[in-house]
């Protein structure tokens, strides 16, 4: 047995010696339309510690709640086949107690949603197994994270649908903000040692995703803490277009000036300390 097979072995024999089993899992359709799938398992070892692996990651042709239940049992069969013969136990859907998703109704649905399925899924092993009573209820959390991204992404959407000041896609508060950590992302080092000079040292240049709605506050919050310092680099030390010019001049306008101010306390108060406290959760 090489080195992955002796050390996947023993991370299977801690899963089967294991209690509270959670299964924390992700699916999404990227640009190029592929369905990749990553799952995680958590649980209680014989010590009372939690643990924590990155169990499965596979590309599927879509990721219904159907596709990723069948991952979750594939998952287990395989835990089940470098278990056999050893410490662990024989581990069914009926030993996952938890479920953690994004909230979708792909995901929460306790009919068609994955959750749903599970449930169902759990309810017939248990019966196929002879056991008494009733299979003891799933837990079904949605991703406190993928809430905090929502929250940002419906304030984006309120603000295009009731302000003027719009671009095509976003707020002129928005296009602002990205454009400016474009632009100084694009001379990082450069205006480290430009900020060095007023001895500030200590912060993070965000950086921009298309799947982290969230971004945009976090950005915003940056951009509003440095503001004259980012308008003063970018006009004096990067080559500014007569296009990037009349994106500068968006900071004019008041209520572009107010948006950012909003976003930067909604990032400093509200969504920063509950990424803190999600980032934080421990077995305690």
């Amino acid at each position: 047995m090489d080195v992955y097979s002796r050390v996947f072995a023993h991370v299977c024999t801690t899963i089967g010696q294991s209690t509270n089993l959670a299964i924390l899992i992700d699916g999404t359709t990227d640009r190029k339309q592929r369905n990749p799938i990553a799952i995680r398992l958590t649980g209680l070892d014989d010590k009372k510690k939690v643990w924590s692996y990155p169990l499965r990651f596979c590309e599927r042709v879509n990721h219904t709640s159907e596709t990723q239940l069948h991952e979750i049992e594939q998952m287990l069969e395989v835990i089940n086949k470098f278990n056999k013969g050893g410490q662990g136990r024989q581990l069914s859907v009926v030993d996952i107690t938890a479920i953690v998703f994004d909230n979708t109704g792909g995901n929460t649905g306790l009919t068609e949603g994955l959750a749903g399925k599970l449930i169902e899924a759990r309810q017939n092993k248990w019966k196929s197994l002879g056991l008494d009573g009733n299979v003891p209820e799933l837990v079904v959390q949605g991703c406190e994270d993928h809430l905090i991204n929502l929250m940002s992404n419906d304030l984006e959407k309120y603000l295009f649908k009731t302000s003027p000041n719009v671009t095509k896609t976003k707020h002129y508060a928005t296009d602002l903000v990205q454009f400016l950590i474009n632009k100084v992302g694009m001379k990082r080092r450069s205006f480290r040692h430009f900020m060095s000079l007023f001895n500030i040292t200590k912060f993070a240049i965000p950086r921009i995703s298309d799947t982290r709605f969230a971004w945009r506050d976090i950005a915003t919050l940056f951009v509003w803490k440095f503001l004259y310092f980012i308008l003063f680099f970018i006009i004096t030390v990067t080559d500014v277009t007569e296009k990037e010019m009349k994106r500068l001049m968006y900071i004019l306008k008041p209520e572009v000036v107010g948006v950012i101010a909003l976003r930067a306390v909604f990032a400093h108060d509200f969504l920063l300390p509950g990424m803190k406290k999600v980032n934080s959760i421990s077995s305690g």
